[in-house]
């Protein structure tokens, strides 16, 4: 599959999305935001966003006439942020997961 840049700066898929993952989907995103001058300064400037998103998720739940349509996009960017800390840092975002899920499936058994 080949991700293409449109006018607007937006990569979009060939192929249908769900054949890529969505966490390759948001790393390409980030990586194209980053090379195009959106970067952090430093890594506090993504920690400051991370409370900044986990406020914005907050406030969208106690807000129920928002609706779950506002509060789960508010919720993604939560997760696009995380993952961009991930890669400012170097993790391996699958992997992190994967190791995260081991140890709470090891604690359940």
């Amino acid at each position: 599959m080949e991700a293409t840049v449109n006018s607007f700066g937006s990569i979009y898929e060939d192929q249908n999305q769900s054949s890529i993952s969505t966490f390759a989907r948001a790393l390409s995103v980030l990586k194209l935001a980053a090379s195009r001058g959106r970067e952090w300064e430093n890594e506090w400037q993504g920690w400051e966003l991370v409370d900044l998103q986990i406020d914005d998720v907050k406030a969208s739940l106690a807000n129920p006439w928002l609706g779950k349509p506002r509060t789960s996009m508010e919720f993604g960017q939560l997760l696009l942020t995380v993952i961009n800390v991930g890669r400012w840092y170097g993790l391996s975002i699958e992997e992190s997961l994967n190791m995260a899920i081991e140890r709470q499936r090891n604690q359940c058994i």
